[in-house]
């Protein structure tokens, strides 16, 4: 697992320079075997597209061939609405959300926080099993840490904040946009018919399923961990103490 830099000024200054009128929009692929003729930035490119369209082509993007990732900024958003990107050659943190609190010791604003996601990184760092404190809103995130060749997807306590993912032997997909899995490459696209009938039966596809087979909703209170091995994790947080 590699994680390519970019610049932090770079980042702050075009965070705002996007139109449009969507909510932040985070979007992973690390591609755990070299496949032919795959490349992770393509891949976080076309899912961008497939969410919305040609806005998806202003998105942010960073990464390598083997691990990408994308944010797609809004032009316009509401006073609560922040985002923050922390990469430093090893660490990936990538975090959006409408928060409620201000952070000890960091006043938030509307739109870009650099201070949230190493705030968030640190956590991870120390006790990546308890839930994030001080975080008071709806939101999600995804931190990799290339150290330990495994990445982390996180959400709200509540699981307003949407995130579906995949993970396996061979890649961990995360995005805040079920549709974008139209654009990913790597992927069989097939119904899920457990989810379908539930669906028909009871109103709602249980246990995280999805109308995709094999890609999976995160659940409130919940964290998915990938990692270089073939392990997959998927562990309520505690409370912190």
């Amino acid at each position: 697992m590699s994680l390519k830099s970019v610049e932090t000024g770079a980042i702050t200054k075009a965070l705002n320079l996007f139109p449009g009128n969507h909510t932040p929009l985070i979007t992973l692929v690390w591609l755990k075997e070299e496949r032919h003729g795959q490349d992770a930035r393509r891949i976080v490119e076309k899912m961008l597209k497939y969410s919305c369209g040609p806005y998806g082509e202003t998105a942010i993007m960073g990464g390598d061939a083997q691990l990408a990732w994308g944010i797609l900024l809004p032009e316009k958003f509401t006073p609560l609405t922040c985002w923050s990107i922390y990469e430093n050659g090893k660490e990936l943190c990538l975090f959006e959300g409408e928060m409620y609190e201000d952070l000890p010791h960091l006043k938030l604003i509307p739109g870009d926080n650099p201070g949230i996601s190493p705030h968030i990184a640190a956590h991870m760092r120390e006790r990546p099993d308890r839930r994030l404190a001080n975080l008071n809103g709806m939101y999600s995130g995804i931190y990799v840490d290339s150290r330990h060749s495994s990445a982390y997807a996180f959400g709200d306590q509540t699981g307003t904040r949407s995130l579906f993912w995949i993970s396996d032997a061979s890649r961990f997909i995360v995005t805040g946009n079920l549709w974008a899995f139209r654009g990913c490459d790597c992927l069989d696209r097939q119904w899920d018919k457990m989810a379908l009938m539930e669906m028909l039966t009871i109103g709602i596809p249980m246990a995280g399923r999805t109308w995709l087979a094999e890609v999976s909703q995160l659940q409130r209170g919940r964290q998915v961990i990938s990692s270089k091995d073939d392990s997959t994790k998927v562990r309520m947080l505690l409370e912190p103490t």
